[in-house]
Order: C-alpha cells, then structure tokens, then sequence
C-alpha cells in the first residue's frame, strides 16, 4: 500500500506539472467519431502519446522488454483515477482498437522478437494498428475470409483481397489482418494474421461515406502486397486462436468504449494506461469459437458453410 500511496503521489504531481486539465463536458462524442483527425491533430495526440511513454506512464502492466512498465494492474488503477481530470492522448475509435484489443492480441500470440519489435513503437505512439478483420462476404462468419496470403518461393508472402468496415483505418500505420494461407484445410484452420503496413505497395485505404456524412469507417484493398515473416503474428495457419483472443478483447473493452476515455469510474484513462485493464471475464476456451455480429462484438451465429477458395483474375494464384 506504501508503494501504491507513493506512486499515486508521483502521478499526481506529474499530471499536473505536464498535462492540461479536463473540461467538465467531454470533448465531443466519447468514440470519436465524427472527429477529423487531420494530420496536425493526428501529430499532437502523438506527441502527448510520447510523453507519456518517456515520463513512464504509457504500457503500465505490459513487460518491460516491450517497452512498458513492468507494474500490476493496481498501479494502472491508481493512473487512472489520477489522470482522470486531465487531458491524455485520444485516437479515438480506433485507438480503443489498437490498444484495448490489438496490444493485449499480440501479446498473447506473438513472438518475443516480434514483440520487442512492434510493442514500444505503439506505446510510444509512433504506430497505431487498425484491425483488418471484416469482409464484404465474412462479417459474422469470420472464419470465412477470404482475403489470401501466399508464401513464395524466396520466404516472402502476397497478400491480396479486401476489407471493410476499419474503425479509424485511414490514420492507422499499420493493421492486424487475418488471411487465408492454406485453402486445404477446414475453414476454422489455414489462417494466418499478419501486421500490414498501410502504406505499403499494393495497399489501398478508402473511407466509407455514411449517411451521416461522417466517414469514420474504411474499406481496404490488398494487390499483392509483400509481406515477410516478420510480419507473421502467432504461428502459421492457427489464426483462429488469436482469432478467438482478439474477440474476447473486442468484447471486454466493450464497455470503456461506449462510455469514452476517462469517464467512468474505477477505469483506466487514455491510451497510456488502457492496456491490460483486469477483466471480469477469461480469455476463450480451446474450441470455443466465438463470433461477430454485423456492426457489434458480441458474438453471433457461425455459418458451416465454407464456400471454398475464391475464383476469378483477382484470386489467381
């Protein structure tokens, strides 16, 4: 408790020193949608993000090899009762995505080298990850992706294929996409996910207009896109166990998301202290094959119908 009461104090006193505090109403809708996240407002949320990173108090509980803290979920707990009337880093929607679901994915599922690689430059908030996960025809049947990584003969891989419905993929740098590497296999198996680089060759990234004139959402267009086994996260072609781990974290970080950054009482604020909260609930069981339904993470029925690979120019081999 020593320890704890000692922390809270040099939280506070920092906060105070190098943030600015919060206004009594929340800036704008809590999901940030809406919100024009231009290349200068994209540029001072980094930086805040960054600061935050060097002063200690980005990455509370991820490890320290990661570029994190090292601490327990108490002491993000105390972060986040401490920064709650202060100004944090907000990338929206999408920043929910990338480090409520994304970071807690990939540490579950990725390689330590891989790790050391991707994880500080988040936190730091040099690179934020999007999810390319839904397809026009693989909403709630997410295991029937379609979307096809194929390995050649030098090591390297060619993703081809689309997304849709990306919360925030046009300021993402990167995004977690789930492919097909083995159309032998049953549809569950055979999937892979890969870390894709937004700008990369062969990567195309177009907002969704809603009727609300908003274009919060984006749609993703892959034209033999080069990726390498670097950007391999967890094991070839067992994607639907890392699959099953990201659903579970769509879902348990359901809550904060719909009430904002910051807001409701007892949660972490802003993305430095978002990941991991302490869940109620467990990581998925082997064999539990939880599902999205169209526009939410709760889970929804499952298709046993597998179409097969795709055909035509665009899927050839």
């Amino acid at each position: 408790m020593t320890d704890l009461n000692a922390y809270r104090a040099r939280v506070g006193e920092w906060l105070a020193a190098n943030t600015e505090p919060r206004a009594e109403a929340r800036r704008g809708d809590p999901l940030g949608l809406g919100r024009e996240f231009t290349p200068d407002v994209l540029a001072a949320e980094r930086a805040l993000q960054r600061k935050l990173h060097e002063a200690g108090y980005a990455g509370i509980t991820v490890p320290e090899e990661y570029g994190g803290q090292g601490l327990t979920p108490a002491h993000q707990q105390v972060f986040g009762e401490e920064a709650r009337p202060y100004v944090l880093p907000d990338f929206g929607l999408m920043g929910h995505v990338c480090f409520d679901v994304c970071i807690p994915t990939m540490l579950a599922h990725a390689s330590p080298e891989f790790l050391a690689r991707r994880i500080p430059a988040i936190l730091s908030g040099d690179d934020l990850y999007a999810e390319y996960f839904s397809e026009p025809d693989a909403g709630s049947d997410l295991a029937g992706v379609r979307t096809r990584a194929v390995r050649r003969d030098d090591g390297t891989w060619l993703l081809s294929g689309s997304k849709t419905w990306t919360s925030g993929g046009h300021y993402a740098d990167y995004g977690m996409c789930l492919a097909r590497t083995d159309w032998d296999q049953p549809k569950h198996r055979g999937l892979t996910w890969f870390a894709v680089p937004a700008t990369a060759p062969g990567v195309t990234v177009r907002r969704i207009k809603q009727i609300t004139g908003d274009a919060d959402f984006c749609e993703e267009f892959f034209d033999d896109v080069v990726l390498t086994d670097d950007d391999v996260i967890g094991t070839v072609g067992e994607g639907w166990k890392v699959t099953q781990t990201m659903l579970f974290y769509e879902r348990a970080a359901a809550p904060a998301v719909r009430s904002g950054p910051a807001t409701s009482p007892g949660q972490p604020a802003g993305a430095a202290a978002r990941w991991p909260r302490t869940w109620s609930g467990s990581p998925p069981k082997p064999g539990v094959t939880p599902t999205r339904r169209s526009g939410t993470s709760s889970p929804g029925p499952t298709s046993t119908t597998w179409p097969g690979p795709p055909s035509g120019p665009a899927w050839a081999s």
